[in-house]
């Protein structure tokens, strides 16, 4: 009987050293990784200092630590905070721009504007698909140069794949 006990306690221990032998790779790159994380959370934490910038323009952004890689690269080559509120602005325009249409960020950027231009000047460009001036928000032009807002042609192009005014393709 005491060599069965013996027996069934050695294949136990048997079997939680094989366990643990499959478990340290794990646990050895769970830490790495929290490494990698904290160092590049400590690097973002050093520009923000070095450069003064707002915390909360950046946290209202992104996760400081659990982002921290992606925000030390957005945040790595910017010196003031308008830089700063401009990569989020162009960054949160990007998000809504499903389709990746290139997007020209020297224009206003803004997909709603309340100031709209109520002068019909015969220069004025026109979205098609809502008939607003294309210069107050954020326009891009397609392959076949015809211009339209970034939204309008996101709707557009949930419903066909042409373009409103020469039926080229769009995508």
């Amino acid at each position: 009987m005491l060599f069965l006990l013996y027996n069934s306690q050695d294949k136990i221990l048997d079997i939680l050293w094989k366990f643990l032998i499959l478990l340290l790779p794990i646990i050895s790159i769970l830490l790495i990784y929290f490494i990698v994380l904290t160092t590049y959370y400590c690097l973002v934490k050093r520009i923000i200092r070095r450069n003064h910038f707002d915390l909360d323009i950046i946290k209202e952004n992104y996760d400081i630590f659990s982002d921290s890689y992606i925000v030390y690269n957005s945040i790595k080559n910017i010196s003031s905070d308008e830089e700063l509120t401009r990569l989020f602005e162009e960054r949160e325009i990007q998000q809504m721009n499903v389709h990746n249409f290139e997007i020209d960020y020297e224009d206003n950027l803004s997909y709603d504007s309340n100031d709209s231009n109520d002068s019909n000047d015969s220069n004025e460009e026109n979205c098609v698909i809502c008939l607003e001036d294309i210069n107050n928000k954020i326009s891009t032009k397609l392959d076949c140069e015809h211009k339209f807002h970034i939204m309008c042609l996101n709707q557009w192009v949930s419903k066909s794949n042409k373009c409103p005014l020469c039926n080229a393709n769009i995508l």
